[in-house]
């Protein structure tokens, strides 16, 4: 070794920290050295990846799926945990409630004593007593009071909201919506295997089969005609109409039920229902065919819909004879299927009743001051860069950048987050035995149907920190409207972000993310657009092996935005470099870091589709298939070609290049 050589490797400095080593082992589990990356990057960043996934289980394999399951994995490791005398009390209930639900021995020992005792409260499963059933004493509204005050969320026959007013998005409203059971047409093989699987569970009750063919025959037949006329109601509000009525109006519209005594019974005890109350309708055309078909069905057919729909909201705390059953006639109908582990099952039983209370944990757990601190540093240098874009290329004044970006970045504060913690308190004193699955379900669902209804005369807060998407999602949104760009905390995570490695791995990922979703403000629709946007662009590609091929047209406003969001984001990690200095590589790894920022930019794309799955989805195209959206956009960079000292010519580097 000469010295140059020597004095040349010692200034090439090696990240070996143990978040950089397994970086380093996960770019091996996606790179293909084989491929040369001035020819097709994407295949020369994704190309291990797809070569060890299976084309035939399209939908499965991405780094998206991946990262969501990372998020799956997280929220289980949390919910196992002890339960620890500093936990919040409701995040106690919540590990409480997870551990019941994982004890299947319990589950079993159980039994159907207390599905028996619902069916017995609502009025009795006609089928299960038989000719002691009594038709005259039955009343469908009673029956959707008494589920309601189990704790049984009474969406059968229509749903009941509280919504945001559409006139007024400061105010809730009270909102009556259609319910899409089933296809208003199904084979007849379908049937038979349905009206199969009825017979299965009503006989595992101990039901003649006969009584219980009969029965469940009557059902399908009420199933299949209120899916038809809610298809047909649908058909014809395709405008989306709002349809707002009075209690009186809503009384005279649809006579047959007494609206205020049923609305009451549904919203109590956490809210009752007054004169002065405006009530929307979603779908009105549903809701008078559903009056003229419950008036008109058997009141023994109506409780046995009602009995069966309530065992299948159930079915998943109930023994495994009646669960086994489900599963198989899903795999009559669909063919071979994955039981999913008991595990996922139970994250989604614990996040469908307490998801505000797990998703607080969740933030405190993996999404830090530390972090915060760190997205909102490379929020506020993208910024930087897309201001100098905005002012150069469009001659926008400072006074105008500031106003459009001012307070667009969303990623929740400390206030945000007890004020979750504050409305969490009503779980408490929830009851959960951990010998008792059903109840502690039915006590749960209580608590949130309260939580939800007593909404109703609260004044709209949006709190994006307690929904669902702020932690399992991945994708970043943007509202032209508010002109706000919501992180979700599902994002600072995998293959996308991790605080302890080198910022070139998170600004090629998080931050292209990032500046992509802001370059749309650059766009010419949306109230906080510049007004301003050109292109000259004749990208145009081929899909697979279809001789189809894909026309950027469908999705030009992706296709801009990726191209400048790249081209900011590279520009906003150039100058972090050129202020604190060259960061170093990744141990194992021969490419700089300007080249491990465009493959970290790259592997989030990771996808593998069959090419059934490809075409069906390039038909009406707002996205680009994986590989067009980063050979795309990295084919028109200069920079790119110049990291990868790429030949003018070459497929990463055309002669012609599209201008943005």
């Amino acid at each position: 070794m000469t010295l140059m050589q020597i004095q040349f490797s010692d200034k090439i400095k090696v990240c070996t920290t143990a978040t950089c080593v397994r970086t380093s082992m996960k770019l091996l589990d996606y790179i293909d050295s084989d491929i040369d990356p001035c020819e097709d990057f994407y295949l020369f960043s994704c190309g291990k990846f797809l070569r060890g996934n299976d084309q035939e289980k399209p939908g499965e394999q991405s780094t998206k799926v991946a990262a969501e399951k990372e998020i799956q994995v997280n929220i289980r490791n949390i919910l196992e945990q002890p339960i620890y005398i500093e936990d919040r009390a409701a995040f106690q209930q919540a590990k409480k409630f997870y551990r019941t639900c994982m004890n299947e021995t319990k589950i079993e020992e159980e039994g159907l004593a207390w599905i028996r005792s619902v069916f017995k409260r609502i009025g009795g499963w006609p089928s299960l007593k038989g000719n002691h059933w009594k038709e005259d004493q039955f009343n469908w509204q009673k029956a959707m009071h008494r589920l309601r005050k189990i704790g049984v969320n009474a969406d059968l026959f229509f749903r009941v909201t509280v919504d945001k007013n559409r006139y007024n998005e400061t105010q809730h409203i009270l909102g009556i919506h259609g319910v899409a059971y089933s296809p208003p047409n199904i084979e007849n093989k379908t049937r038979a295997m349905y009206l199969d699987y009825m017979v299965d569970v009503a006989q595992v009750f101990g039901i003649d089969g006969n009584i219980a063919r009969k029965d469940s025959n009557e059902v399908i037949d009420l199933l299949l005609r209120l899916a038809k006329k809610y298809e047909e109601s649908v058909e014809r509000n395709r405008t989306g109409l709002y349809d707002l009525y009075s209690l009186s109006e809503l009384q005279h519209m649809y006579p047959y039920i007494s609206w205020k005594d049923y609305l009451s019974g549904i919203l109590f005890p956490a809210e009752s229902i007054t004169d002065d109350d405006t009530i929307v309708v979603s779908e009105p055309l549903y809701l008078g065919a559903l009056m003229r078909i419950l008036k008109t069905s058997s009141s023994r057919t109506v409780a046995n819909f009602i009995a069966w729909h309530t065992l299948q909201h159930l079915i998943h705390y109930l023994p495994a004879k009646l669960l086994d059953k489900a599963y198989d006639y899903l795999e009559k109908l669909y063919g071979e299927i994955v039981k999913e582990p008991r595990w996922m099952t139970c994250i989604q039983a614990t996040r469908e009743r307490m998801d505000s209370v797990v998703s607080a944990a969740y933030i405190e757990n993996f999404f830090n001051e530390n972090t915060k601190r760190d997205v909102e540093e490379m929020t506020a240098n993208i910024k930087t860069q897309l201001k100098i874009v905005m002012k150069r290329e469009y001659g926008l004044d400072d006074k105008v950048v500031e106003n459009i970006l001012n307070n667009m970045v969303d990623i929740g504060s400390n206030n945000d987050l007890m004020e979750i913690h504050w409305e969490n308190q009503a779980y408490d004193v929830a009851k959960v035995d951990e010998d008792k699955l059903l109840q502690s379900v039915l006590n749960l669902d209580f608590i949130s149907l309260n939580m939800t209804f007593g909404k109703l005369r609260k004044t709209v807060k949006e709190n994006w920190l307690g929904q669902s998407s702020f932690v399992t999602g991945i994708y970043v949104y943007y509202s032209a409207k508010e002109n706000v760009m919501r992180f979700p905390a599902g994002i600072f995570g995998g293959v996308y972000y991790h605080r302890d490695r080198p910022k070139y791995m998170n600004y090629g990922s998080v931050g292209s993310i990032m500046a992509k979703e802001m370059s749309h403000i650059l766009m010419v629709d949306g109230p906080h657009s510049s007004g301003v946007s050109r292109s000259r662009s004749s990208m145009d590609f081929e899909i697979g092996n279809s001789n189809k091929r894909l026309d950027q047209k469908n999705a030009k406003d992706e296709a801009k935005a990726d191209s400048i969001g790249m081209k900011i984001a590279y520009d906003s990690y150039s100058i972090l470099v050129q202020q604190n200095g060259v960061e170093p590589r990744l141990p194992g790894l021969e490419y700089s870091p300007y080249q491990l920022f465009w493959i970290s930019s790259a592997i989030r794309h990771c996808a593998k589709y069959s090419a059934t799955t490809m075409n069906t989805s390039s038909a009406d195209c707002q996205w680009s298939p994986p590989q067009f959206q980063v050979n795309g956009p990295l084919q028109n960079l200069d920079d790119f070609a110049k990291d990868f000292a790429c030949p003018v010519g070459s497929g990463m580097n055309p002669e012609k290049k599209c201008f943005i």
